[in-house]
């Protein structure tokens, strides 16, 4: 994949998933409809994002931001660590206290996030992203 079709790839990935995570609530089958209905979206955005890093991203974005894929890899490090040593409970470190869903799991997930967009060079890019998140803005503005 080159790196044009490779940013082109992630671009879209993050200005449709981004926004979806943000607006996405499922009411009726689930005791927490917010906070584990977003942690379902950056799942399969987060993952994704991570992925196609993986496969292409590392070296185009090692080129240009070596300090901030440093900072991110020494901070999920760091995350897992502390996940390994706390004296809480496992699931509770990976997941987050309940209704907050703030524990390790979504930390890797928003780590990928980061480190999709660190491969962004193009404006156009940069501009699909914006249109994603001005749409989520309004929609949950209207809500």
């Amino acid at each position: 994949m080159r790196n044009a079709q490779y940013e082109n790839s992630m671009a879209k990935l993050l200005a449709i998933g981004v926004p979806l995570v943000t607006v996405f609530i499922l009411t009726g089958s689930v005791t927490d409809p917010v906070n584990m209905t977003k942690l379902l979206m950056l799942g399969g955005v987060g993952f994704s994002a991570l992925t196609l890093f993986a496969l292409r991203g590392f070296r185009v974005g090692a080129t240009s931001s070596k300090v901030a894929i440093l900072a991110t890899a020494a901070f999920v490090v760091f995350s897992l660590i502390s996940v390994l040593l706390s004296d809480l409970p496992l699931a509770q470190n990976l997941y987050g206290v309940y209704g907050r869903n703030t524990g390790f799991v979504t930390y890797l997930l928003l780590a990928g996030v980061l480190l999709g967009a660190l491969t962004f060079s193009e404006a156009k890019s940069f501009n699909l992203i914006f249109r994603g998140l001005l749409f989520a803005g309004i929609i949950n503005v209207a809500y």
